[in-house]
């Protein structure tokens, strides 16, 4: 089996004329290259793989051309046998409009950063007073659902520490509110989950960042939800007909939620032409320039997203 997606995973423009493709093929595949046509002649050029799992093995091929014309292109692989497969879209060519894309372009600082992740609730307590009922000590052995306490103030308070490694940029693990210790389950983006701190502690923790030259990136979790998110608890109490919202449902609309939601509220649109709604991508704006204000105005990036 070999697999081909049309989006950045497996299409990733560098500069204008110059593409990486990439392709995912069983293991028993032992060659891979990439055809594309290019002045009415067809080229190819060598895949590397790039990546292994147990089954599959990802290729990767890099791509120059002169011109802006859609480029076409497929792929040739051959096995242990000998045995040569071809994949194309549909017995036709793939094909790549460069001008509906645009280069990636990483932040210069990003490239010189010395990163520390951290998962807030087991890094530091830095504050009792926040923990839930039933904190686990420090010692014990970590669960699914337990919560150890460790918070915002946690974090301020080991700033030196962080510096004594020689760090210079945090990447913490999602801190909006949220039911579980793991916060990927947001139920409220404009806040600070109560058991790691409040919106104070975060300025405070910016502010000492800041000032000792660490930089800060937050896990975004713009993708999915919790079942505590008004967009989630809104349509289960109203149904799927409701006209607002526009769902990609994997594999159905659950009966009974779980304690959260990974990966099945895909997508959640409010369209502009309705009165007091906002398209997702404004509403995803909404909470980054909440932050910034929040937080001074320093640069964040999340997955997918950059301010």
């Amino acid at each position: 089996m070999i697999w081909h997606h049309l989006n950045k995973r497996y299409r990733q423009l560098l500069e204008p004329g110059q593409i990486i493709l990439r392709l995912k093929t069983r293991r028993d595949m032992i060659s891979s290259t990439v055809l594309w046509e290019e002045g009415g002649f067809w080229r190819e050029a060598p895949m590397h793989p790039c990546a292994f799992t147990p089954h599959y093995v990802y290729w990767q091929g890099e791509l120059s051309r002169e011109t802006p014309d859609p480029l076409p292109y497929l792929f040739c692989c051959r096995n242990h046998k000998g045995e040569t497969f071809f994949l194309s879209d549909n017995g036709k060519p793939f094909y790549y409009d460069w001008s509906h894309d645009t280069p990636f372009a990483p932040l210069d600082w990003v490239k010189d950063a010395i990163f520390y992740q951290i998962f807030p609730d087991r890094f530091y307590n830095g504050n009792p007073a926040n923990d839930p009922p039933g904190v686990k000590s420090w010692e014990e052995k970590p669960t699914i659902e337990g919560f150890f306490g460790g918070d915002l103030e946690g974090i301020w308070l080991k700033i030196p520490y962080l510096k004594f490694l020689g760090i210079n940029a945090l990447y913490l693990n999602p801190i909006f509110a949220a039911p579980s210790n793991h916060r990927y389950n947001t139920s409220d983006y404009f806040k600070i989950d109560p058991l790691l701190g409040n919106m104070g502690d975060f300025r405070r923790l910016m502010d000492s960042l800041h000032s000792s030259g660490i930089r800060i990136i937050l896990d975004g979790v713009f993708n999915h939800t919790g079942t505590d998110f008004f967009a989630f608890k809104d349509i289960l109490e109203k149904g799927e007909k409701i006209p607002l919202y526009r769902l990609v449902l994997y594999p159905q609309m659950p009966r009974k939620p779980g304690p959260f939601l990974l990966s099945v509220l895909v997508e959640y649109t409010q369209p502009a032409q309705t009165e007091g709604h906002q398209p997702r991508g404004e509403a995803l704006s909404a909470v980054g320039g909440h932050l910034l204000d929040q937080g001074r105005g320093y640069r964040r990036l999340a997955p997918g997203h950059a301010q």
